[in-house]
C-alpha cells in the first residue's frame, strides 16, 4: 500500500494565457517573463468507502492546501519554458478501520514535486491556434504522503485555442500522463488520459474584470473506474487593477468520486502578467467632424480675402486650392502637432494579436473609422500604412511581422471600400522606436500602426 502519489489535481503552470490551470496555445513575447502565486484549498479530497460497514464513507484526507509559485518566459515568440514550485499542507485523518496502515493521522507540510514545462506554438489558422507542451515533474516530495510521485512523470499535451470577441477564448488540452503505478486499497494511480476545457470572456471590460471557467479530469489506463477518474469544475473572476497585475478569486465543486476530487475547492492567485490579455479598447464617441484628420484644408477667413485681392482681375477664378498650397493656413490647435507629418490622428490605438498579423476585434472600429474617412474625403489621394514593433524579437522577425501587419490593415481597408490605389503598406520593424525599449510601457508605445497622408 502506497501513499506516494500527488493528490492535488489543480496544478497551474503559470504559462502565458493559461486559464485556471488549463494551458493556452499563446506564447509569451520574446524574453518577457511572468510570475504568479497560487493558493488552493481542497476540502476532503480523498475518501474511502468501507464494504463491511454498510458503505460508510471514511475520510482519509480532510483537506489539502497548496501554495504554488510559478513563472514562465518566452523565446522568439514561438517557444516558452516555465517552472512551478508547490508546497502542500495535508490534513490526514486516521482510518484504521479501513486499513491498519492508515491509522495515523495528523497534519504534514511538504515540498511537492517540482514542475517544469516546455511549450511550442505550432500554427495559427484564423482565430485558431495550436500548440504542444511537455509538463514534467521531478520527485522532490520524497516519501511525503499525497505530496508527490515516487518517480519523474511526463504529460505530453496537445493544445488548441479559439479566440473570439470581447477578448474571449476557449482552450482545449488533451494529454497522456505517464507515471509509475501506485496502489492504495482499490485505487491505482498510474498513467492516464488527461483532458481539460477552459474559457474566458470580458465581464466588465471597462474595469478590466474577466470571467474564467474550466472543467477537467483524467481517466486511468489501469482498471479504469470512477475512483480512477477525478473530475471537477471551477469558475473565477480575474481583476487587473494595474496593466501587469492580476488578482484572481475562484471556487468550484468536485464532480466525481475520483481521487483528489474535493467536495469543493477555493483558490486565489496574484500575478505579474504583462500582456497576458490583449488590452481592451474603450470605445470613444466619434467627434462631430467627419474624422480627426490632419491635412491641408481651405484657408481660414483671412486667407480667402487675400486670395480675392490677388485675383481681382478675374473675380471668378478658382483659386482656393492653389492658395491653400501657397499660403499655408494655420491648422486648428488640435491638429497642429500632427500637421507636419500629415498623419491620421486616430482616437484609439490599433492592437494586434500577440506575434500575429491580425487586428484584435476590439480595434476594428479604428480601421472602420479610417475607411469611412477615406471614402468620404476624396482629397486624400493616398495613405501609407506604417507598422512598427518593439525589440522583443530578432530584427528580421520583427521586420516581417510589421510588414505582414501593414498588409493586413491595407487588405482590411480595401475590403471595406477603399480603393487599392489609394493605399500603401510598409513595415519598419524595430527601426523607428518612439521611446527606448527599456520598459513594458515603452515597448507598448513602440508597437503601433500609423496612417500617413502621402498625397
Amino acid at each position: 500500500m502506497s501513499r506516494t502519489f500527488l493528490l492535488e489535481r489543480f496544478q497551474p503552470q503559470a504559462g502565458f494565457g493559461d486559464v485556471l490551470g488549463v494551458q493556452g496555445a499563446q506564447i509569451s513575447p520574446h524574453l518577457q517573463p511572468q510570475v504568479s502565486f497560487f493558493a488552493s484549498y481542497a476540502d476532503v479530497p480523498l475518501r474511502a468507502t468501507t464494504v463491511t460497514d454498510s458503505g460508510v464513507r471514511r475520510t482519509l484526507a480532510a483537506s489539502q492546501t497548496t501554495f504554488t509559485l510559478g513563472g514562465s518566459v518566452g523565446f522568439l515568440n514561438r517557444f516558452e519554458v516555465g517552472a512551478a514550485i508547490p508546497i502542500v499542507v495535508t490534513q490526514q485523518v486516521g482510518a484504521g478501520i479501513v486499513d491498519p496502515g492508515l491509522a495515523v493521522g495528523g497534519s504534514t507540510v511538504a515540498l511537492s514535486d517540482l514542475r517544469l514545462q516546455g511549450k511550442v506554438r505550432i500554427i495559427d489558422v484564423g482565430s485558431f491556434s495550436f500548440a504542444a507542451s511537455l509538463p514534467v515533474t521531478l520527485p522532490t516530495a520524497g516519501n511525503a504522503a499525497y505530496a508527490g510521485y515516487a518517480g519523474a512523470t511526463a504529460t505530453p499535451t496537445a493544445i488548441a485555442q479559439w479566440r473570439g470577441p470581447r477578448r474571449s477564448a476557449v482552450l482545449l488540452d488533451l494529454g497522456v500522463a505517464l507515471r509509475q503505478p501506485q496502489q492504495l486499497l482499490n485505487l491505482t494511480v498510474g498513467s492516464a488520459f488527461t483532458w481539460a476545457v477552459g474559457g474566458k470572456v470580458d465581464l466588465l471590460p471597462r474595469f478590466n474584470i474577466t470571467a474564467l471557467g474550466s472543467i477537467g479530469g483524467e481517466v486511468g489506463f489501469l482498471k479504469p473506474s470512477a475512483v480512477q477518474s477525478p473530475l471537477e469544475a471551477l469558475v473565477a473572476v480575474k481583476w487587473k487593477p494595474l496593466r501587469s497585475l492580476a488578482l484572481t478569486l475562484g471556487a468550484g465543486p468536485g464532480l466525481s468520486p475520483g481521487y483528489g476530487t474535493p467536495r469543493f475547492r477555493i483558490l486565489a492567485s496574484l500575478g505579474w502578467v504583462p500582456g497576458d490579455d490583449e488590452p481592451y479598447e474603450k470605445p470613444a464617441p466619434l467627434p462631430p467632424p467627419p474624422a480627426p484628420v490632419a491635412k491641408a484644408e481651405p484657408a481660414p477667413a483671412p486667407v480667402p480675402a487675400q486670395a480675392e485681392v490677388a485675383a481681382e482681375p478675374e473675380p471668378v477664378a478658382a483659386a482656393p486650392a492653389p492658395a491653400a498650397e501657397e499660403v499655408k493656413p494655420t491648422p486648428p490647435p488640435e491638429a497642429a502637432a500632427a500637421a507636419p507629418a500629415r498623419a491620421f490622428q486616430t482616437l484609439d490605438k490599433v492592437y494586434f494579436a500577440t506575434a500575429r498579423a491580425e487586428v484584435l476585434p476590439g480595434s476594428l472600429h479604428v480601421l472602420d473609422d479610417v475607411a469611412r474617412v477615406m471614402k468620404e474625403d476624396a482629397s486624400i489621394a493616398k495613405v501609407r500604412i506604417e507598422a512598427h514593433t518593439d525589440n522583443s524579437a530578432p530584427a528580421a522577425y520583427n521586420q516581417k511581422l510589421s510588414a505582414d501587419r501593414a498588409e493586413w490593415v491595407r487588405a482590411y481597408l480595401i475590403q471595406h471600400g477603399v480603393d487599392a490605389s489609394r493605399l500603401e503598406a510598409q513595415g519598419f520593424g524595430l527601426s523607428r522606436p518612439l521611446v527606448p525599449n527599456l520598459t513594458v510601457q515603452g515597448k507598448a508605445t513602440n508597437r503601433r500602426v500609423e496612417f500617413i497622408v502621402v498625397e
